[in-house]
């Protein structure tokens, strides 16, 4: 169809030769108004190429050169320098500055019309014209806009293994534009890297001036900015400071730290003052304490003149310096605060795990063997507090960063281990030689052991996943080595609240083992009477765990009578329950009972809930009163057992009514008929009783006098006789 249409296309564009142009300038254009390009006159080629119309165009900068450009009005395809829109070259795509400005975007691109430049962007990016080229190897990133010419500057330019240019907050998160109409380099902060806003960096190249509205950048290099950065030495890296002049009378010098929120002016006794913090850097940075620590800066607070310490929260690097140790923090953005309190002798913070054990963690590295001038204690001494402290102990599960904190404080201790092995007769041990020996103590690990486990414990409270952090338990050479140590150091651990009580001689012919235990511990009970019972499991449960008891036909008294003592030991006690228990209830001499009993306890697993329930018969009246089964044994006894109903059955065939015949027997076909009445009698006395027996079972276990019987009517089976066939001390009920 639009090759039907091909005469009545030409015709239109011949008569309205600039709207090829304008589709061109419009399909390059985020806006069309804006859009600079100028086209020549259009004409259409000779015949067979006679759907191809040229002409030239320029951007109108005056940078750029004429290019050609052919378009088919048929078909709708477009050249540029008679090359088509493609794909970017491998080297360009792949080129980081590639990714840092546009990410993972799909571009297309046309050949480009500036000198120097290779490929243009194939339409306008925020209103911009991309152009891409490569220069000595590098790839060029190139814009053109109403701003003007821009460059991309690579972050790279501005800093060396050795020295940077810029501050961290001018080159984290930014993007860096020379303008080479003004000579100035623009520093857009992410997301608007394609947009300049009014708050944006800006450096002029001649002067070297960094200004953004009325303040002005001290520069890097300067005497200035190295005096500032060695106040902040260790604590911060030189990169974080931005340090900045406001043009007017007023303001002060300012340092900021955007990555720890920390802000800093000079104040009026030209001193760094913390507006975050309300204090200023004291000119006297011994705290009294954490003697090697460099990566502190202590604080006196504005007006009370109190004093503070800030270090950062992060992981800490050590190297032994003759008999000290050189130890600092690195930055992570994080930092802590802790009070310097001189009545109480003690650095100071907030109850939070991290802060807590932050604080015994610098302790703990820069102790030496004399005390600290603040604390009167050495750092081993002080962390080691700290870490028995309550607050020190978790209330929740810990996170990832007290953990760190815990883990390295465990390192702190001395590796011990057997020598040889298995034979464990002498022991090796490895000191850490970037410490002292009077940093390195072995109750950091039992401590942070028990810490780590009680978090562990509050983990089953909490819906966080957490990797869970093995602590094992010290070892006795860890635990020997602290009380070696106790012997030449002062004791970390406060005995005056704990009161000795005085030791009890255990002679080598006393020895405590578990039968005697168990043997005194009835013969106590026996002894004191029934008050000194102990609570005692439902007798029930044993009972039923016993496949065969033993009944109560004897009395009692062969259970002590000529029988080896061996045997009074181990038989088992289920067999012999019958007459136990009527030797207990029968027997009055106490003696024999108690003998019996520790006899029963004295086996080497005895139940002594059932001792225990054994001699309760012997001093409990209403237990003496019962009436026991005469029975000679018990199988597979069982409290939920309901009776089966053959043997219910079985049991009531005694109540059957008799048959009455009511015809005389001299004639033959009435004593037929009389046999035959008799089957049916029985017949009908059977399923009575098996009427019987199955209301007995819904109503199981029920006493035989309690049993109701409503809306049953039974004419062949004496009720009274049956109750009383059923009932445990009649003849049907014992068989």
């Amino acid at each position: 169809m639009t090759y039907n249409l091909q005469p009545l296309l030409r015709s239109a564009c011949e008569l309205y030769p600039s709207s090829i142009g304008n589709g061109i300038a419009r399909s390059w254009s985020e806006d069309p108004n804006e859009s600079r390009l100028s086209f020549s006159d259009w004409t259409f080629l000779e015949s067979p190429e006679d759907q191809w119309a040229a002409a030239t165009f320029s951007s109108g900068s005056r940078f750029s050169t004429t290019q050609t450009v052919h378009c088919n009005v048929v078909e709708g395809h477009l050249l540029v320098n008679r090359h088509s829109r493609g794909k970017l070259p491998l080297e360009i795509r792949q080129d980081p500055a590639i990714r840092e400005l546009f990410g993972d975007h799909h571009l297309l691109a046309y050949p480009s019309h500036y000198p120097g430049m290779t490929h243009r962007l194939e339409a306008c990016w925020y209103n911009q014209e991309i152009h891409f080229g490569v220069r000595q190897g590098q790839v060029i990133v190139r814009t053109i806009s109403r701003n003007g010419l821009l460059e991309f500057i690579p972050k790279h330019i501005f800093s060396n293994s050795e020295s940077f240019d810029l501050p961290a907050e001018l080159m984290d998160n930014c993007v860096h534009w020379l303008n080479l109409d003004t000579k100035c380099i623009e520093v857009r902060r992410r997301p608007s890297i394609w947009v300049k806003r009014p708050r944006d960096w800006q450096i002029t190249l001649q002067p070297r001036i960094a200004y953004r509205g009325n303040v002005r950048l001290v520069n890097p290099q300067s005497s200035i900015f190295s005096e500032i950065a060695g106040i902040f030495r260790y604590f911060v890296q030189p990169e974080w400071l931005t340090v900045f002049q406001p043009n007017s009378e007023a303001s002060r010098l300012t340092v900021e730290i955007r990555q720890m929120d920390l802000s800093f002016y000079v104040n009026g006794r030209g001193i760094l003052q913390c507006r975050q913090l309300g204090a200023e850097i004291d000119t006297n940075q011994d705290a009294g304490t954490w003697y090697g620590l460099r990566s502190k800066i202590v604080l006196k607070d504005i007006p009370v003149f109190s004093r503070s310490i800030i270090v950062p929260l992060a992981q800490t690097k050590h190297r032994r310096l003759g008999i000290h140790v050189d130890v600092r923090m690195e930055e992570t953005g994080e930092y802590g605060r802790y009070r310097i309190n001189s009545i109480l002798g003690r650095l100071s913070c907030a109850p939070e795990p991290r802060l807590l054990y932050t604080l015994a963690h610098c302790h703990a590295l820069t102790s030496f063997c004399l005390p600290d001038r603040l604390t009167s204690r050495t750092g081993s001494e002080e962390a080691l507090a700290i870490l028995r402290s309550g607050a020190s102990k978790p209330w929740t599960r810990l996170g990832a960063g007290a953990l760190g904190i815990l883990i390295q404080l465990q390192t702190l201790t001395p590796q011990r281990e057997y020598y040889p092995a298995k034979n464990k007769r002498l022991q090796r041990v490895n000191w850490d030689k970037n410490l002292t020996a009077s940093i390195q103590h072995d109750s950091y690990d039992s401590l942070v052991c028990s810490i780590i486990a009680e978090s562990q414990r509050l983990a089953k409270f909490s819906h966080e996943s957490l990797d869970v952090v093995g602590s094992a338990e010290p070892s006795h050479l860890r635990f020997r080595g602290e009380r070696q140590r106790e012997i030449y150091e002062r004791p970390t651990i406060d005995y005056g609240h704990k009161t000795r009580l005085p030791a009890v001689y255990a002679s080598r012919d006393r020895k405590v083992t578990f039968q005697g235990e168990n043997v005194y511990s009835v013969s106590q009970m026996l002894l004191q009477g029934y008050s000194s019972f102990p609570k005692i499991s439902p007798l029930l449960s044993y009972l039923e765990s016993y496949r065969v008891i033993g009944g109560f036909r004897n009395d009692g008294g062969s259970v002590t009578n000529a029988r080896p003592l061996i045997s009074q030991i181990e038989e088992p006690i289920a067999e012999r329950w019958g007459e136990l228990v009527n030797f207990c209830r029968l027997e009055k001499n106490d003696t024999a009972v108690l003998f019996c009993l520790a006899l029963l306890a004295f086996h080497p697993k005895p139940s002594m809930d059932v001792v225990r329930s054994l001699a309760a018969f012997h001093y409990i009246d209403y237990l003496k009163d019962l009436e026991v089964p005469d029975f000679p044994s018990f199988v597979n006894l069982s409290s939920s057992q309901v009776p089966p109903l053959p043997d219910l059955e079985r049991f009531l065939e005694s109540a059957y009514r008799s048959f009455q015949p009511t015809y005389v027997c001299g004639n033959g076909k009435l004593r037929k008929r009389s046999q035959t009445d008799a089957a049916k009698h029985q017949e009908l006395c059977e399923e009575e009783a098996h009427e019987f027996a199955a209301c007995i079972q819904k109503q199981w276990p029920i006493a035989a006098d309690d049993l109701l019987a409503e809306g049953l009517e039974f004419i062949c089976i004496d009720m009274a006789a049956a109750i009383e066939a059923i009932k445990p001390g009649s003849a049907e009920g014992q068989t």
